[in-house]
């Protein structure tokens, strides 16, 4: 395993059986699977071995972060008074 893969098991918390890890978007503290179709593979160009596993988004995805991100803002300036 490469520093990379071994980077993205710990960001992640897991690293599947097979050693590949699937990424996932983070949005609010939560790890959560993305909206669009298919994984796709990423392959280190020196090696050519697969380091990762990631889910397309599409487009409802920056959408929902858009939303999130709003709602923090209201809720940062409401504490602030």
């Amino acid at each position: 395993m490469d520093s990379v893969t071994s980077s993205l098991a710990m960001v992640k918390g897991l690293l599947p059986s097979n050693g590949i890890p699937q990424v996932q978007n983070y949005l609010y503290g939560v790890w959560s699977q993305p909206s669009g179709d298919g994984p796709s593979k990423v392959v280190n160009p020196s090696s050519g071995t697969e380091i990762a596993v990631v889910p397309y988004s599409n487009e409802s995805d920056p959408d929902n972060a858009v939303v999130v991100a709003l709602r923090l803002v209201d809720l940062s300036q409401a504490s602030l008074g």
